[in-house]
């Protein structure tokens, strides 16, 4: 009786692990940062799941193909849980880690770091190279747009225009500064503390996800 049991847990696990849905997840601070941190926290209690994340400060879509070294944070929790939390580190590779993983979702948070010296045709072409790979791969695809900032509040819609346009007939859209606000003091004027506007951009994300499931 007690090795039936045993048959019967090991058979359950096999079958929670070939029906799993992998989500893999890249970004930039905003995702090395608060935002990052409780949306992996809530996509990994999604049932049925299995979570790849990685973030990388200062990323666009390039840094995810030439392994790019951040000099400013880092975040990696693979889909076992084994965790990279560091200062410096080389960026993880976009197509490996699709060929690997095989993902059904692959979640893109990229968009506010090309406000820092990319011109709209490059950071357009930039941005849709990789929405091309990740489509071919056979994954589906929701890509963030960043948050409200203060530094670049006044240039929010125009970003969003460019990640529509780079990605919009491939990959769902999701604006972030629709559900953030930058406060007008405090901080550096990009990045989030812990705060209700983190947790609001979170479950505005986790909506659009479990749709997808």
């Amino acid at each position: 009786m007690k090795d039936a049991s045993l048959s019967t847990m090991v058979m359950k696990r096999k079958i929670n692990l070939v029906w799993a849905i992998a989500i893999l997840h890249i970004g930039d601070s905003h995702s090395v940062g608060p935002f990052g941190r409780e949306l992996n926290r809530e996509l990994r209690a999604l049932p049925d799941t299995q979570v790849s994340f990685y973030a990388s400060c200062g990323a666009v879509a390039t840094s995810f193909f030439n392994g790019w070294t951040t000099p400013c944070g880092y975040f990696q929790q693979d889909a076992q849980g084994a965790v990279i939390d560091v200062k410096s580190h080389s960026t993880a590779r976009i197509e490996p880690l699709l060929a690997q993983l095989h993902p059904s979702l692959t979640l893109v948070e990229l968009s506010t770091n090309y406000f820092l010296g990319w011109g709209k045709e490059r950071a357009i072409q930039d941005m849709e190279h990789m929405a091309t790979v990740i489509s071919q791969s056979g994954s589906d695809c929701l890509w963030i747009s960043g948050p409200d900032t203060r530094r670049f509040h006044s240039q929010q819609g125009k970003m969003l225009d460019w990640v529509k346009t780079a990605v919009g007939s491939k990959c769902q859209v999701i604006d972030g500064s629709a559900t953030t606000s930058y406060p007008d003091q405090g901080d550096d004027g990009i990045h989030y503390g812990r705060t209700k506007t983190v947790q609001a951009w979170v479950d505005q994300v986790i909506t659009e996800v479990k749709k997808k499931l």
